[in-house]
């Protein structure tokens, strides 16, 4: 085991589907000093629970303290170490009870699990050194978190083999997670939040990976000490990712050009959320949806195409390399306030996008659906140019400095001062085959 101090190892040896933690003949104590299985309680001590049974439940039950305290470490074991194997089906849960039961690991605990899951609900204690100790999970198996209030400061754990679940973790928002090759962090349900999430060089995210359940969230919020990060794996799943605090995380799918697989919400509160590189873009699934909520940027390395584009945020914004496009296919009916800044972009889908952010960005075509333009996005000197691009040759050309018209769609743009009082939105909607292509100079 990696601690730095180990004083022995307690085995379990009492009845295979688990039992009280604190009870001395459920242990054999292993130690080189000759420490006593109560001894060990009190000390650093590796807990090996390999001879537990699937479905078997351990209950955390020790609330009497550890004799290295420098602190007020009342009702709180040192834990050096984990040992389980079984299964990849097998699950075993180590309960809290009572109230005043919680663990400290120590520098730097191994959590070996090799198969199966292990779900550990005590709560982990942080009032005891500063800053909170490191966990290195290692072996095939899974390490859940199941404690929503599960506390550790200014560390970086690391996920060396295997999973590391989070289940509603928002209190771990202040350690990060560091990804080895072939291991993954899993966001399995609720609402969750760590300082960030970065990955060791050259790992292969067909094998390493974040992944996000539907209905979870995962938020990068830049804790105190953990600096902004770079993931080289593969992001998946239906979520949410969230990104605050102010920093730039970068998502590079390892150089790979392919998509990564995430098809769920990117939203961006404050700070940037980085989509590959400009020497190696990359993007995500079409089908995924991003929000701007509110100064920060959603940063495409690549063109790029998203199920749906919304956000209140009117000092952030998304932007993408000039010469691609970024298509927005929406079905519904979404508004958007952040910037647009990139090449060209494309409404399609049958639904509505409003926008009312600054606009920046090249040749914008409505494909599909109703593009509408808020009153506030006009701005003196606005102009349009437009074509229908269709076989029947419904439309014609206009020059940017001419108005905005056409026969079967009457639609005007004008300066600010000459639109209509009555006037809040100009709406933009192609006939059935047709696609208009609108040019809007870039906000001065």
């Amino acid at each position: 085991m990696g601690a730095e101090l180990v004083d022995g190892t307690n085995v379990w040896i009492g009845a295979a589907s688990g039992g009280s933690w604190t009870n001395p003949a459920n242990w054999r104590a292993e130690s080189r000093d000759g420490y006593s299985v109560e001894e060990l309680f009190a000390r650093y001590a590796v807990y090996d629970l390999r001879a537990l049974a699937p479905g078997a439940v351990v209950d955390f039950d020790y609330a009497d303290g550890n004799v290295y305290n420098v602190r007020n470490t009342t009702g709180a074991m040192f834990i050096s170490g984990i040992i389980l194997s079984g299964g990849p089906d097998d699950v075993w849960t180590i309960a809290r009870s009572p109230e005043a039961a919680r663990v400290h690991f120590t520098s730097k605990a191994d959590i070996c699990i090799d198969g199966g899951r292990l779900d550990f609900h005590p709560l982990t204690s942080t009032g005891f050194d500063y800053p909170t100790m490191p966990l290195v999970k290692k072996g095939t198996g899974t390490f859940r978190i199941c404690q929503n209030n599960a506390f550790f400061w200014e560390v970086t754990h690391s996920v060396q083999g295997g999973c590391v679940s989070l289940t509603n973790n928002y209190n771990l928002r202040n350690c990060g997670f560091r990804i080895s090759d072939g291991a993954r962090l899993a966001v399995d349900f609720g609402s969750n939040a760590v300082a960030g999430v970065s990955s060791d060089a050259g790992v292969n995210p067909a094998t390493t990976s974040i992944d996000i359940a539907p209905g979870a969230t995962l938020e990068l919020m830049s804790g105190f000490n953990i600096n902004a990060t770079s993931f080289g794996g593969d992001l998946t799943g239906t979520g949410k990712l969230r990104v605050s605090g102010g920093k730039t995380f970068s998502f590079t799918h390892g150089g790979n050009s392919n998509p990564l697989s995430f098809a769920g919400l990117l939203s961006v509160a404050s700070g940037d959320l980085a989509i590959g590189t400009s020497a190696k873009p990359t993007g995500v699934a079409p089908t995924a949806t991003a929000e701007i909520e509110g100064g920060g940027w959603l940063r495409f390395s690549a063109g790029q195409r998203l199920a749906s584009l919304s956000g209140v945020g009117v000092d952030g914004g998304t932007s993408w390399p000039a010469g691609e496009t970024l298509t927005v296919e929406e079905e519904g009916s979404k508004s958007y306030s952040g910037r647009l800044a990139g090449g060209a972009f494309a409404k399609a889908g049958a639904g509505t996008l409003a926008l009312d952010g600054e606009v920046a960005c090249g040749d914008v075509r409505i494909n599909e659906g109703t593009l509408a333009i808020r009153r506030g996005f006009y701005r003196e000197g606005l102009a349009a140019a437009w074509r229908f691009e269709d076989d029947d040759d419904i439309g014609a050309d206009a020059t940017p400095s001419a108005a905005f018209r056409q026969k079967r769609l009457p639609l005007s743009v004008g300066t600010k001062s000459s639109l209509p009082s009555a006037l809040q939105v100009l709406v933009v909607t192609p006939a059935s085959g047709s696609s208009i292509s609108v040019r809007l100079p870039a906000w001065s």
